[in-house]
């Protein structure tokens, strides 16, 4: 992508989650849609040398079927050296990578001038996807087994100290790169879901193995949780934990 040369800073996302391994800024949907709910994405423009009233600005968003204008806005008297804040509507934004621009026009000027594009990544769905039981605690279709014997007869010291393998089944909008935060009583095991997993979690199955040194610092307990939330590379969070 060519870069433009400019004296426009960058536009700023406030909601976006921090730079992904692509480069990318990531996008969740309490960004795109949740947080301004009858608004969309919040964007703002730091004031540029020499702004004006009449100085005209337009945001652009660029996708593969090219630049939109998205935005506008003029700045009147007193504006002037004020940050500007815009929205792009939430029908605008689909799952995906686009660019935000925006150019200025300035008072007595023919030509606009761009700033730099900022490249993000929108991902809409959560992790696990609608729960279908709101009544019922836990996410209906966030699922684990535990192996027999253990929910038979609970932990001993020689299952403990070999570790205990929580196998976690495959859900809706699983995703490489997703955290699967487990609790076992009142510890956490993380677990980054690697793209085999996404992509074939039946044939590479999520197993998370609890060792001997986070089962003792759990304690023992008959009423002892075990459950797992997902969060995805943008922070989008399941809508809730597994049951217990």
């Amino acid at each position: 992508m060519h870069t433009p040369l400019t004296t426009l800073q960058p536009i700023d996302i406030p909601g976006s989650t921090g730079a992904l391994d692509s480069g990318e800024l990531g996008i969740n949907l309490a960004a795109a849609q949740k947080n301004f709910p009858d608004r969309g994405l919040q964007v703002r423009i730091n004031p540029w040398t020499n702004m004006a009233p009449g100085d005209r600005l337009n945001v652009i968003l660029t996708d593969n079927s090219g630049p939109v204008i998205v935005a506008s806005k003029s700045i009147n008297i007193g504006e002037e050296n004020q940050i500007v804040t815009a929205f792009i509507a939430s029908s605008r934004l689909k799952e995906g990578s686009y660019s935000i621009s925006y150019n200025v026009l300035r008072t007595g000027a023919s030509t606009p001038e761009p700033s730099v594009p900022v490249d993000i990544y929108v991902k809409l769905t959560l992790p696990g996807g609608q729960d279908q039981n709101g009544d019922t605690p836990g996410h209906s279709a966030l699922l684990f087994r535990l192996p027999e014997e253990v929910i038979a007869n609970g932990v001993d010291k020689e299952m403990a100290m070999a570790g205990i393998k929580v196998t976690i089944l495959p859900y809706m909008h699983i995703t490489e790169l997703d955290i699967i935060d487990l609790i076992w009583g009142s510890q956490h095991i993380r677990h980054e879901v690697s793209n085999a997993q996404a992509e074939n979690p039946i044939q590479n199955p999520i197993e998370i193995v609890v060792d001997y040194e986070t089962i003792l610092a759990a304690e023992d307990s008959d009423e002892l949780p075990v459950a797992f939330e997902v969060y995805d590379l943008v922070d989008n969070q399941s809508e809730d934990w597994s049951a217990e």
